[in-house]
């Protein structure tokens, strides 16, 4: 009976590690990357922001800035890698193209 409860102790401690292990990761993996705000918002509606597919194939985004200042935007894809923040002069166009083919269209988002 005692090498019984034995057994079980380790097996019960081996559930305890695995599981604390899978939600460290998992709190790990939807953390924000460092320096950036998890939250975001729609950029300014003098931000122009327009979808369109390229010559590859690839979903992309054109953003035009019609505001009297600089805006920051970053360009978010679905299945995909985002894009860096990016700051954008008055009057001056900026296209964002996905990594991949596979990538869609998501948002834009100022940052």
């Amino acid at each position: 009976m005692l090498l019984m409860k034995n057994k079980v102790a380790v097996v019960g401690a081996g559930v305890v590690l695995a599981f604390s292990s899978v939600i460290a990761t998992g709190s790990a993996a939807s953390a924000a990357p460092a320096g950036e705000s998890a939250a975001t918002s729609a950029p300014a509606s003098c931000v122009k922001i327009k979808k369109y597919t390229n010559d590859q194939g690839y979903r992309s985004f054109e953003v035009t800035n019609k505001c009297t200042e600089t805006k920051r935007v970053r360009a978010i894809f679905k299945r995909a890698y985002d894009s860096s923040c990016v700051a954008i002069a008055p009057d001056k166009v900026k296209n964002f193209v996905p990594n991949v083919p596979i990538a869609d269209w998501d948002r834009v988002v100022s940052c």
